[in-house]
């Protein structure tokens, strides 16, 4: 009976964010990433079967450690964590999408792995929206010179940006951080074609996010709450 009772509350959350991004979304079309940090393979298996096939972590260990749910070819996986020089080896195998380079050496870094093993990886440049000391990022009013130099990289394509909100109730901080990032976003995407992506919006404001141009949104808790 619990089970069953889950699986409806679950079905409804997910009723409600399509509903949501069908009517907030100002930059469709909107690509779901669910958030598996810290989650065991049983639940993100349920939540695959669901339909979902975006997944993302932030801890090198937890993909090597999943590793064979992400060997599957339809499962996508990103990499939203800090870059540890030591840890790009655990992230090589199966991700696809590294949302989460913060400054020219990390960047620097994962470009010279990907060259020793001849693969081009997307990546995600993280813009620094927020003062507080927990948020990595480019700082915005450096981020075209930033682009001009990660562009040299052979090895990273870079698709797009990627922000975290910051931590805050007052939903009129949260818009503007986000309105100023698809500002930037705006701005880069004339500078490359292969610009695509801006990846902002979690839980707690991705409607918010979405409003302001989001076109791709990152939930953990949203999928893992009761599940």
């Amino acid at each position: 009976m619990l089970e069953k009772r889950s699986s409806i509350e679950f079905q409804k959350r997910i009723d409600k964010l399509f509903n949501d991004i069908e009517k907030y979304a100002v930059n469709k079309p909107v690509e779901i990433v669910v958030v598996s940090k810290k989650q065991c393979v049983e639940k993100m298996e349920k939540i695959y079967q669901s339909g979902f096939k975006h997944f993302a972590e932030n801890i090198p260990q937890e993909i090597r450690d999943k590793k064979v749910f992400y060997s599957n070819n339809a499962v996508k996986l990103s990499f939203i964590g800090n870059i540890q020089k030591n840890k790009i080896k655990y992230i090589f195998d199966n991700t696809s999408l590294i949302q989460s380079i913060d400054s020219l050496d990390n960047a620097s870094a994962v470009n010279d792995y990907y060259m020793k093993n001849n693969r081009i990886i997307d990546i995600l440049l993280q813009i620094k929206v927020s003062d507080e000391v927990t948020k990595h990022g480019f700082e915005k009013n450096i981020i075209n010179e930033v682009f001009e130099k990660i562009k040299e990289f052979k090895f990273l394509k870079v698709k797009g940006i990627m922000c975290i909100g910051p931590n805050t109730d007052n939903k009129e901080i949260v818009e503007k951080s986000f309105y100023e990032t698809f500002e930037i976003f705006k701005n880069l995407k004339k500078e490359s074609k292969d610009f695509e992506i801006i990846s902002m919006g979690m839980t707690n404001d991705y409607i918010i996010a979405l409003k302001n141009g989001s076109n791709m949104i990152r939930l953990g808790r949203y999928f893992y709450e009761g599940l």
